[in-house]
């Protein structure tokens, strides 16, 4: 029940002033017709409106001592209240002062939480999320938590977790929010098979990797995620290993494919031409039969369009006959290619003979003419032929020969 106390006095006497007790009587016949100067006041009820009409007939000269108890809660707005509204130019004690002293009605809590996931094998962990409002203080289980926020718990049987939340004016509220546990699936132990189509394949060509496995949670080939079935086309530029994972909770497993790519081979048809760069210098003055020397291949090898031996080889040549230059004889060099050199290997060719004189080839040759072709040095002169370093001579192939290029 709403209680108002009116205590009316003069500040300088401490007697109860006319204007005073106008106003209280004026109000004791709103409150009660029964009241008599100085008595105090106790309605059953005090409403707003009855203090409005009560600061109407007004007590501003007066300290006015007041209990109200407004929706249960207690307020005292006593002299020193009074005297700071006025400091503050609120002048003469009005309703809106009074209301703005006045506390509000302090709503309910109100708890909102959720856990997620809401079941979970043991060992497994889930979330806990709350949020809190019109609370002084939260707790969790019985301990202190803010009024926002979120805890990871695992639980190792199914459990509640119990939210409360009590406000300024002892009111609560709770909630509780379950995590159960259940028993783990327990997984089949995982399989994985690896397959590749062809296994054997030459250098550019291209093989189908296919995969199947089973209970898998993951697949990797050679570290790389892949679906859990499925093929996929490979071009390695060599023999490689393939290695194929999968794994789930019971464990995991493998499975390996070898593709294994062959050397090239192609075959170098009689009639090719060998154009070869030579390494070693050769003088008819100085070299005799048997003598071997070295170049390297000047163009490429073609076999059906493909580089059957790639430019840059060693190739390994023989001196098969000389003549000195005598007065009134030419000086001869007569010059064959023996070996190819291929993937660093010896591989046995047989060529014509390149029969160098020093009267023949090359326009605008003459007698007692210094000549150069193609790097060849005919001295009509001094009736040798000289083949420097870097000199470039042509062969003709004799016999095919098969050339097998590593990948």
């Amino acid at each position: 029940m709403s209680v108002m106390r009116f205590f009316l006095f003069s500040h300088k006497s401490g007697r109860i002033g006319a204007a005073a007790l106008a106003a209280f009587l004026a109000a004791a016949v709103i409150l009660s017709p029964r009241i008599a100067a100085g008595q105090q006041v106790a309605p059953s009820r005090l409403t707003l409106s009855q203090i409005e009409q009560l600061i109407t007939h007004g007590v501003p000269d007066s300290t006015m001592h007041t209990e109200i108890y407004e929706h249960g809660l207690a307020f005292t707005p006593n002299a020193a209240i009074v005297e700071s509204l006025r400091a503050k130019g609120a002048g003469p004690l009005t309703l809106s002062a009074i209301k703005a002293f006045i506390p509000k009605k302090e709503q309910d809590p109100i708890i909102t939480a959720t856990a997620q996931p809401t079941s979970v094998n043991r060992g497994q962990a889930a979330v806990l999320t709350w949020s809190v409002l019109h609370a002084l203080r939260v707790t969790l289980d019985g301990k202190p938590v803010q009024t926002h926020g979120t805890v990871t718990v695992s639980p190792t049987q199914t459990r509640p977790y119990l939210f409360k939340a009590i406000n300024s004016q002892g009111k609560m509220a709770e909630k509780s929010v379950t995590v159960a546990v259940v028993a783990p699936i327990q997984q089949q132990t995982p399989t994985i098979s690896l397959q590749a189509t062809p296994g054997r394949i030459r250098k550019g060509e291209t093989t189908t990797l296919s995969w199947h496995s089973a209970n898998c949670v993951t697949v990797t080939i050679n570290g790389v995620s892949m679906l859990l079935n499925g093929s996929q086309a490979f071009t390695p530029a060599q023999s490689t290993t393939y290695l194929a994972e999968c794994k789930n909770q019971a464990g995991e497993a493998s499975s390996v494919a070898l593709i294994v790519v062959e050397p090239n081979s192609y075959t170098v048809v009689t009639g090719t031409r060998i154009t070869v760069r030579m390494i070693d210098s050769l003088d008819s003055s100085k070299a005799s039969a048997g003598q071997s020397f070295q170049a390297n291949l000047d163009q490429d090898l073609l076999c059906g369009g493909q580089v059957a031996v790639p430019k840059g080889v060693v190739v390994q040549g023989r001196v098969d006959g000389v003549k000195k230059g005598r007065f009134g004889t030419e000086a001869e060099l007569r010059l064959e290619l023996t070996e190819i050199y291929i993937n660093q290997q010896p591989q046995t060719v047989t060529t014509n003979i390149t029969d160098l004189t020093s009267k023949g080839g090359g326009t605008g040759t003459g007698e007692g003419i210094n000549t150069t072709v193609d790097g060849v040095i005919r001295d009509f002169h001094s009736n040798k032929v000289i083949v420097p370093s870097g000199a470039v001579l042509g062969f003709t192939l004799q016999q095919p020969f098969t050339a097998t290029l590593n990948p």
